[in-house]
Formats: structure tokens, C-alpha cells, sequence
């Protein structure tokens, strides 16, 4: 993929300006625009325009969602091709155009806290700490990059541009009522994984700030705990939840982190330190569904019935009803008969005993 910024240069310039210099002043504009720095930075920027394009829209103007996520939600709307160039004061200015069906269903993921948005999000806020003068472990804006950072912006944006694929979308990653067990997976996901873990593993072979390495251990955790791997995954999320929380992109990726760490400690038989984890993360991002699904499933475990179906139907009112589907089909949480609960609508305090 080809990202936006590059630039050409007029038949004017060409004329009045002599042929060595133009040669000269050309490569040292292509070596610029070709550096991973610059095309991050053009590919971050066009994002911060899409971003501020959808904030217009009437369907998103009450979400009130943080730039990082609208540019999240911006990178997996629509691909790049769908644009339309519109003469503004004589300058030729991009604006994506989002049709309507990707609209609808883009702004049903973004609501629902859809994990492809938020794997996304995490990786445009690690992009950011990456080009950044904040992130460059001291480096002067005027000093010359070295070719580590380089390669290191390179690999993080490769990983970023693989998740624009749709089949990167959902079912490679995790479920936590799997149980570690992995179910009868679309052909080539063990492709897709391989292809997307090497990358993550290129991209953390580099020397990164702290900060930034965190969104690329997250999402290859997941990875782990799918091909069903807790123990190397619980490596990568070390120290997750340690450190101050800022706000935004950063807590909602330590609450997916801590999230993950979970599911691995729950794998891995911790049941107490799992659910510390999953009290934690629902501290950061209250009410979301899937940990107040995977919350549930661990007061199952512990026989917490009364607990489980509370946070399983307060999951389902927000759009995952998968736990109360199953508890209610061994005959939990009110049986096979109650009506599920309407999006918003508060659990109905339905018996935890199984039917006779």
C-alpha cells in the first residue's frame, strides 16, 4: 500500500530551476519522502483528517470519541482508494468519502467496542509515541534518524496496515469461553497468524521506548493465547499493569492488556489473580462487554452463579450475549424461555438455578 504525501513536482520548477540542482534537491526529496518516518507520518496525518471528517457526521457527533479512535475507526471504514478531490482556493485538497453501509456497520463496531477498532487504536497510538520527538529516547528533531528507528517505524507500520485487511478482522483472536480449546477456525488462519506474529516479532526486535512496545505485546499476546500458548503470553504482558494510566487510547490498551492477562492466569489455573486482572480493567473501561463476559465465565468457574448471570446479562444488554445464551441453555440465569434483554436494558434478576 502506498501512503499519501508524496509529492510531484511541476513542469514550472523544472524550468526555472537548473538541471543539477534539480536533480540534487529531487533525491534528497524522494530519500525523504521514501523514509519509514515520513510515510508514517503522512499516513498518521491523513488519519487525523479522516478522523476530523467523521466527527461531523451526525451519527458519531454524541459518541464524543477520542481522535485516536476516530482515526482507528477512520483506517478500517473504507480503503484508501475511496476519495474524492475537491478544489478548495485554488488547492487540490483529499476527503475520504464513507458510503453509508460502511457507515452503518463501522459505527455498530466502534459503539460496541469492536476489537479490530481497538487493535487498530493501539497501534496508531504506538505509531505516534514512535515519531514523536517525546518517544525517540532523547534524539534532537534535528539530529539524523538512526537506521534502528528507522527499521523499528518500518516494522510497527507494517503490523498497522496488516490489520487494514479484513480477514485480520475477528477470527483469528480470542474467545474467553474457549477455554484455550480452539474451535474450527476459516481456512488459513494459522497462515494469517504466522504472517502476522512474524511482523510483530520484527517490529519488537528493534529497540522501542517502553511505551511504544506495549500495543505490539498486547496484540501478540492475543495471538498466543489463541494458538493456546498462556504461558508465553502472560511473558509478554509483564508489568501491564504496573505505572500511572493517561487517559484515552493509552487506558483503554491497559485495559485490554490486563484483559488478555486474564484470560492466560484463568488458562493457567490463577483464578484469584484473574480476576483481580478483570476488576482492573473494568475500573479503566467500566461496562464493557467482553470483560463483563469473561468476568463472567470466571465466577462460573468459582461458583458465583448469582454474580455470573448478573454480568452476563449486563454483557448481553450491551451486545454480547454469547455467555447468557449458553448458561440459559443449561438452565441458568432465568432458562431457555426468558426473552434476552434489550440493548441497555437492565438484567432482570433471573434465577441462577438450572430448570428441572
Amino acid at each position: 500500500m502506498r501512503f499519501p504525501g508524496g509529492g510531484m513536482t511541476v513542469l514550472s520548477v523544472f524550468l526555472l530551476v537548473p538541471l543539477g540542482i534539480f536533480l540534487v534537491s529531487g533525491a534528497a526529496r524522494a530519500e525523504e519522502e521514501s523514509s519509514p518516518l515520513s510515510r508514517a507520518g503522512a499516513w498518521l496525518a491523513g488519519l487525523e483528517e479522516q478522523a476530523d471528517v467523521l466527527r461531523t457526521r451526525p451519527e458519531l457527533r454524541m459518541l464524543s470519541a477520542e481522535q485516536e479512535r476516530l482515526m482507528a475507526f477512520a483506517a478500517l471504514l473504507e480503503p484508501p482508494s475511496v476519495r474524492e478531490e475537491t478544489k478548495i482556493s485554488g488547492t487540490t485538497v483529499t476527503a475520504p468519502l464513507f458510503s453509508a453501509s460502511a457507515l452503518e456497520s463501522g459505527l455498530y463496531r466502534l459503539m460496541r467496542g469492536e476489537e479490530a477498532v481497538d487493535r487498530m487504536e493501539s497501534l496508531i497510538h504506538g505509531l505516534k509515541l514512535l515519531v514523536s520527538e517525546e518517544a525517540a529516547q532523547g534524539v534532537e528533531p534535528s539530529s539524523a534518524v538512526t537506521e534502528e528507528q528507522s527499521a523499528a517505524v518500518e516494522a510497527y507500520l507494517g503490523c498497522a496496515l496488516l490489520l487494514t485487511r479484513p480477514e485480520f478482522s475477528g477470527n483469528i483472536w480470542e474467545s474467553p469461553l474457549s477455554g484455550g480449546e480452539e474451535s474450527v477456525q476459516k481456512e488459513g488462519t494459522d497462515v494469517r497468524r504466522d504472517e502476522l506474529t512474524a511482523m510483530l516479532d520484527t517490529a519488537l526486535s528493534h529497540d522501542l521506548p517502553q511505551e511504544a512496545a506495549w500495543p505490539l505485546r498486547v496484540m501478540r499476546a492475543g495471538l498466543l493465547l489463541a494458538q493456546a500458548r498462556p504461558q508465553a503470553a502472560l511473558q509478554d504482558l509483564d508489568g501491564i499493569g504496573a505505572g500511572p494510566v493517561a487517559a484515552g487510547g493509552e487506558k483503554r490498551l491497559r485495559a485490554h492488556g490486563l484483559y488478555l492477562r486474564s484470560l492466560a492466569l484463568m488458562r493457567s489455573g490463577n483464578t484469584e489473580l484473574a480476576g483481580r486482572d478483570l476488576d482492573r480493567a473494568l475500573s479503566l473501561t467500566p461496562g464493557r462487554p467482553e470483560l463483563l463476559l469473561a468476568r463472567g465465565t470466571l465466577l462460573r468457574m468459582r461458583g458465583r452463579l448469582d454474580a455470573m448471570c448478573d454480568d452476563f446479562y449486563a454483557a448481553c444488554a450491551e451486545g454480547l450475549c454469547e455467555g447468557l445464551e449458553i448458561a440459559r441453555e443449561q438452565g441458568y440465569c432465568g432458562g431457555k424461555n426468558m426473552t434476552l434483554p434489550a440493548r441497555g436494558e437492565a438484567a432482570p434478576g433471573a434465577s441462577t438455578e438450572p430448570e428441572s
